[in-house]
């Protein structure tokens, strides 16, 4: 995610010389290349915006770890009695 916000940074940073660059390219050319590095911008932060991939990466590593406790004690459980009730049974279920 941090690679895309710099990426976008720099294709902001290369858009804004090149449009403030005067008697280097004909103007038809940098107003070309200064629309296309514009909708790639837009479209990068679009994006990121709609997925936030922050977001879901923590929200996926908060699961996997609730579902390593769970794992954790049902195994505890199984190993210290000889055989689980069914509200036991139940409450894994329902937890998963």
């Amino acid at each position: 995610m941090r690679v895309l916000k710099i990426i976008v940074l720099l294709l902001s940073l290369c858009s804004t010389i090149i449009l403030g660059l005067k008697n280097v390219l004909n103007e038809t050319s940098q107003v070309n290349i200064g629309l296309l590095l514009s909708a790639i911008i837009s479209f990068t932060t679009g994006v990121s915006a709609y997925f936030n991939f922050e977001k879901n990466w923590i929200r996926n590593i908060k699961t996997h770890i609730s579902f390593n406790i769970l794992r954790d004690y049902f195994v505890f459980e199984m190993k210290t009695t000889e055989s689980l009730k069914d509200e036991r049974l139940k409450y894994y279920m329902n937890e998963l």
